[in-house]
């Protein structure tokens, strides 16, 4: 259609290297017959365009799809605009016979003209109602909806409620846009995909690992896929840097996010993509394995360390929410990789910070062990012992005590799994549990962050 550039309205080829997802192609499935919508939200390179393509193609129904592209939503008139790009979605996707399909496109330059059209229907509810009667069933996809306005997603809502019966929507983003959701949701009326389905599973991830390197062994596949924490975009970056190499189990263990394909993925798909205050904020935070507001406060220098982490995780920056909340509220965590970068980039613009960054947390930390202690002075002592006088083993298992005395002393992992009598992918998850839970990101760090806080 020439309103509108073809490949906008055209489902995306899935890469060669798309594998089957058989539980989430099976979620949208369910939701396809049974709801009005699904949204799928995650930030970049969580493949979600490529899952929806390859399930589309799978399923074989009628298929509207509408790619969106910033400057798209120029603010103006967001209910002519929306009606405008789904109802060329439709037509180009045979919803309406060749006049009605003329009408879109009078409707698309109208609007790119600012000039009113007196044919087509000029907003989502008109819209759907005309193709209540049109006979026309199938999936209606907005991809990279995060370009939204609060205008145009309002109108977006409007068409998701009042599409016919049989008509399904899904919406793509890499940061919520401003939908009803938990209305949605409450009513059963909607899916919501995150980051956490999103991630490879075991299986997926070998699936993966053996399309892009089929010579890597299994185990080390299992490997890569945990090292990126299931990120689909940093298994195929990663795969990207392995090729060829004659140890790649070596480059696999010092893989971290400032890998040169992985650095300038995150820096230019996430990073600069951040407002300014938070891109700076996000950068300060890098040295911590978890982060409640008080911490981000005392880090930041900022009095609104909740704000900083709720606009952090509704922008999408890989900030992730830990099960684990107390006095100190909710906790988040970003995930190593990314971690990684953000510490690469304060390291090159401000090299003065780390270790100031270092004092104020470990003063944070040392105070809110004295507030949840009561008491102004550390315990002292050496071992487990000492460890239950501290108010921070409060958040310590007995197990997770016993693996950072074990971790302070130079342990090994295997080493830890035979004292212990557990196998070594257990002291993997307790020593992970540690890091979090202490704020740091190695055992060099969790035996200076304990003994700092009288732990050990």
């Amino acid at each position: 259609m020439p309103g509108f550039p073809t490949t906008k309205l055209r489902v995306p080829r899935a890469p060669p290297t798309a594998i089957a997802r058989p539980r989430l192609e099976a979620l949208l499935d369910a939701a396809r017959e049974t709801l009005r919508a699904t949204l799928l939200v995650a930030p970049a390179g969580y493949g979600k365009t490529t899952l929806v393509s390859t399930w589309l193609r799978r399923h074989r129904g009628a298929v509207a799809w509408f790619g969106l592209d910033p400057g798209d939503d120029d603010g103006r008139d967001p209910e002519r605009l929306v009606a405008g790009w789904l109802r060329a979605a439709l037509a180009s996707a045979g919803a309406w016979d060749d006049g009605a399909a003329a009408d879109a496109d009078h409707l698309a330059q109208a609007l790119r003209g600012g000039e009113a059209s007196p044919v087509a229907p000029a907003d989502p509810s008109a819209l759907a109602a005309a193709l209540e009667t049109s006979g026309w069933r199938g999936s209606v996809v907005l991809d990279d909806a995060h370009h939204l306005s609060a205008g145009a997603a309002a109108a977006l809502g409007s068409w998701v409620e009042r599409a016919p019966e049989g008509v399904h929507t899904l919406v793509l983003a890499r940061q919520a846009p401003p939908l009803p959701v938990a209305r949605w949701l409450a009513r059963g009326e909607a899916e919501l995909v995150g980051p956490d389905a999103l991630r490879l599973d075991p299986d997926e991830g070998r699936a993966l690992v053996a399309a892009l390197l089929p010579q890597l062994a299994q185990a080390h596949a299992d490997m890569l896929v945990a090292r990126v924490e299931g990120w689909p975009a940093g298994v195929q970056l990663a795969a990207r840097s392995l090729r060829g190499k004659a140890d790649p189990v070596d480059l696999i263990e010092r893989f971290t996010g400032t890998d040169r394909y992985v650095l300038a993925f995150l820096t230019e798909e996430v990073l600069l993509r951040l407002p300014d205050d938070l891109h700076e904020a996000a950068l300060l935070l890098a040295g911590e394995a978890r982060l409640c507001s008080n911490l981000v406060s005392a880090l930041t220098g900022r009095p609104d360390g909740a704000a900083v982490l709720s606009q952090l995780e509704a922008h999408e920056a890989f900030l992730e929410r830990l099960e684990s909340s107390d006095d100190e509220g909710p906790w988040f965590r970003f995930p190593d990789f990314f971690r990684d970068l953000l510490a690469h980039r304060l390291a090159l613009s401000r090299p003065d910070l780390p270790p100031q960054l270092a004092a104020r947390a470990a003063s944070w930390w040392r105070q809110r062990a004295q507030r949840r202690d009561g008491a102004a002075a550390t315990p002292t002592g050496t071992g487990a012992g000492a460890m239950a006088a501290s108010p921070v083993a409060d958040d310590l298992t007995e197990r997770e005590q016993q693996v950072l005395v074990l971790l302070a002393a130079g342990a090994s992992t295997k080493a830890i799994a035979r004292r212990l009598d557990l196998s070594p992918n257990t002291i993997k998850t307790h020593t992970r549990h540690v890091f979090e839970k202490l704020g740091v990101r190695n055992r060099t760090e969790a035996a200076a962050r304990a003994r700092d806080l009288g732990l050990l």
